[in-house]
């Protein structure tokens, strides 16, 4: 919703929206990576 009400495009991976992000300095680097963090942990607990 935040990447959309910004107009950062169609990402085409998520690591795009992170990316988006950053640039546009929406948030600070270390939300994006700590976000990123947990996108690996969730991806590890649903496997």
């Amino acid at each position: 919703m935040i990447y959309s009400l910004h107009r950062l495009g169609v990402p085409s991976a998520i690591d795009d929206i992170f990316d988006g992000l950053a640039q546009k300095k929406i948030f600070p680097r270390s939300i994006i990576a700590l976000a990123q963090e947990m996108k690996g942990l969730r991806n590890i607990l649903i496997q």
